[in-house]
């Protein structure tokens, strides 16, 4: 590992210090922890974006694989199902950052954005992307995880970070399909509202089998993160 995933990773770490799902001072923001590995299990995530700063994990949707690690990050536009494989152990644990999308800021970024370079969403928004962890990214994530571990700096610094990670996000080629994915638009807004329709038969559903209600509060529902 390099200097900025070992120090991202020591920082997730010390935030995430036992296995399982770990809420931060930000609403938005939630850390995983695994300390084994698993193979082919259900994963549901809601619009945002995956940062593993360590270990790995595969995501399979249709007939597409995701690798989220701490060279790229998986960014979801709409809720998805993925089935994944990790790679985690109690020496190295698979230490993973979830940031939840808030449609109203992506919104009001996009149109800025928009109204300075005549951008566009294109025919079809995209339900889930994987992109590389270029440098504006990871100074941002590190940024992030130390104003985390100060209550006066997170309730005065967080708000302005995660404005800053939607525009990066929104930055990138395919940030208008990303918009639109969030509005419900293009070919996959019927995929974002049927989800959506389906969200209170499916939390009935979780209830039934134990421990439901619990995930299906959380922004990430089954587990592993």
């Amino acid at each position: 590992m390099d200097e900025w995933s070992d120090q991202v990773a020591e920082l997730a770490d010390a935030l995430a210090p036992t296995v399982g799902h770990h809420a931060t001072l930000a609403p938005s923001v939630r850390i995983f922890r695994a300390e084994s590995a698993v193979s082919n299990i259900p994963k549901f995530l809601h619009p945002g974006v995956l940062f593993v700063v360590q270990g790995m994990e595969r995501l399979c949707c249709d007939v597409n694989v995701h690798i989220a690690d701490s060279d790229h990050f998986l960014l979801t536009s709409a809720p998805v199902e993925f089935r994944i494989d990790t790679e985690a152990a109690a020496a190295m644990p698979l230490l993973a950052i979830q940031v939840a999308f808030d449609p109203a800021m992506a919104m009001d970024i996009a149109q800025e954005i928009t109204r300075q370079d005549g951008s566009k969403a294109g025919p079809a928004a995209i339900c889930r992307t994987c992109g590389v962890m270029d440098t504006p990214l990871r100074d941002l994530l590190c940024r992030l995880l130390k104003t985390l571990r100060d209550p006066v700096s997170c309730r005065i610094l967080m708000p302005g970070l995660i404005r800053e990670l939607h525009f990066l996000l929104l930055q990138r080629h395919d940030g208008p399909a990303v918009v639109a994915g969030l509005q419900g638009e293009g070919t996959r807004g019927k995929v974002l509202n049927s989800c959506r329709a389906l969200e209170p038969e499916a939390d009935g559903n979780l209830d039934r089998r134990g421990c439901g209600r619990c995930r299906a509060r959380s922004f990430i529902l089954p587990q592993p993160f």
